[in-house]
């Protein structure tokens, strides 16, 4: 059928063909499979809603969908029949949620008087980002913000808002989270937002450090938001970038031997500079190549540039990626973001209940002691039970290193242990105490 245009209210039917425009089908079961007959009743989606809000995926919800409603359904209901109605029913309610995240928050403003959120809308009344972090997350990061990890790898829902967690670690050595965002996007100003707003949370306490992925729109913001911390590159994303980046290279007979010489076994800044350019060379490396870049930002993941700064022990960001696996029992792809919200403060309630078990642990229970020398029961006292097993371990293997004084004249008392020099401060006496 050609309609032409509207005219004084009237719509004009130019032509009609009263013939099909595909072959007919001959079954009930065929028939239902067609846009215009496959109207799922009330009840059904109804009871989708229901399953839905109960964390039930699409393929199980349709098995159970399936089951229940044979009798009065004659046409089976697919994973994707499933989604389709969900993703209608958050396009109608995307503005409701956003009231009910508000509402949310509000409330919990009520009881925790340090409860801190802020959200930015579109021009069209969308959001675009929120924020918020409790009372406890903020002291938590006053004591243990020296180190953070930011990652925005988990998606939470059909609209693929990146979950931007700030990860710690706390004195058990678990994560712990320091406040989150979601995100509409991941561009540069989207990054500025998050971290100004979180720095804002934070009284302006800027952290040492910062590990994240290799994303330029994030190292941009990092720089303006914390021009004085050290923002580091997670290991696990430079090594999966070079077995993609480097096949060219690894045909080559020994580049790996000399790649990894070069970047794990330079005993300096200074040797790792000069292997660099042999490297180069041998290979044939060019200005272009990813490993070329690579070393212009080289400041950022090689470990010999970061022997003087404290990262809590998070070279990667396992921190965050352990955080996003705790979420995965409480939200799918499904989940509204109002109730993401209130699933997040259920995981948690969660997390912090394994920390509470392990100070429970700490404060019930009694170090073994290697040895008798007083650092190690002064160190039993003091530590967490698993920061002191950390530290017990390494003074067992300090008992085969043996320590040779170096005497050059200078002011300083060096040391000579296993292949390194500890040098101890300017006033030392002759026998090297200071």
């Amino acid at each position: 059928m050609v309609v032409s245009k509207m005219k004084n209210g009237l719509w004009t039917v130019k032509t009609f063909e009263d013939v099909h425009n595909h072959h007919l089908l001959r079954t009930p079961s065929k028939v239902m499979k067609m846009r215009s007959h496959s109207h799922i009743s009330m009840t059904c989606r109804s009871l989708m809603e229901t399953l839905h809000k109960s964390r039930v995926g699409p393929s199980q919800m349709s098995q159970i969908l399936n089951e229940t409603l044979s009798s009065t359904w004659s046409a089976l209901i697919t994973p994707n029949d499933c989604s389709n109605h969900l993703r209608g029913v958050r396009n109608n309610n995307i503005g409701q949620e956003c009231m009910a995240i508000v509402k949310f928050f509000k409330e919990k403003k009520l009881n925790d008087d340090f409860f801190f959120f802020d959200m930015e809308l579109d021009e069209f009344g969308q959001t675009r980002f929120v924020f918020w972090a409790d009372g406890r997350s903020r002291v938590a990061y006053s004591e243990f913000g020296d180190v953070i990890v930011f990652d925005t790898t988990y998606q939470i829902n059909r609209f693929c808002f990146p979950f931007a967690p700030f990860v710690g670690v706390n004195h058990h050595k678990q994560s712990i989270l320091f406040g989150c965002a979601l995100m509409a996007d991941e561009k540069e100003e989207s990054f500025l937002w998050v971290f100004q707003t979180w720095l804002k949370c934070m009284l302006g306490k800027h952290p040492q450090t910062i590990i994240t992925d290799q994303d330029l729109a994030m190292g941009n913001a990092i720089a303006h938001v914390f021009p004085n911390s050290g923002h580091r590159l997670r290991s696990w994303h430079i090594r999966r970038n070079s077995m993609k980046y480097l096949v060219d290279l690894k045909s080559n007979d020994g580049f790996m031997r000399d790649y990894t010489n070069w970047l794990h076994h330079s005993e300096s800044i200074e040797a790792f500079e000069d292997r660099w350019g042999e490297l180069k060379a041998t290979y044939n490396i060019d200005d272009k190549h990813w490993l070329s870049r690579m070393y212009e930002i080289r400041s950022n993941w090689v470990s010999l540039y970061w022997q003087d700064t404290f990262t809590a022990g998070m070279t990667t960001t396992q921190r965050s990626e352990s955080i996003n696996s705790v979420f995965d029992g409480f939200v799918n792809a499904q989940t509204p973001l109002d109730e993401f919200v209130m699933q997040y403060d259920e995981a948690l309630s969660a997390r912090r209940n394994t920390e509470e078990s392990e100070d429970f642990k700490t404060l019930n229970s009694i170090a073994n002691f290697y040895t008798g020398h007083p650092i190690e029961r002064h160190a039993g006292e003091v530590y967490t039970r698993t920061v002191f097993n950390t530290f017990q371990a390494e003074l067992r293997e300090s008992d085969s290193m043996l320590a040779e004084r170096i005497r050059d004249g200078s002011d300083y008392a060096k040391y000579a242990i296993c292949n390194h020099v500890v040098v101890f401060g300017k006033n030392c006496t002759e026998d090297g105490e200071p």
